[in-house]
């Protein structure tokens, strides 16, 4: 089995990093003002759940 090429991944990065702009403004929209460390726990939970759950949908590349 082969890994991800670059070409598989990118839209999947691109559609992460749009996920955190919207979970830190939705968050930031419902309770104002945010710390670092808040929108850094936001970001890390956005992050780290992404993978499993495209793989879950059966959106993943193959080499995830």
């Amino acid at each position: 089995m082969r890994g991800p090429s670059l070409v598989d991944v990118i839209p999947h990065y691109a559609v992460m990093l749009l996920a955190v702009f919207l979970a830190v403004g939705a968050a930031e929209y419902v309770a104002g003002d945010l710390s670092l460390w808040v929108e850094l726990a936001i970001i890390t939970a956005v992050v780290f759940t992404y993978r499993p759950v495209a793989r879950l949908l059966g959106l993943a590349p193959d080499g995830w």
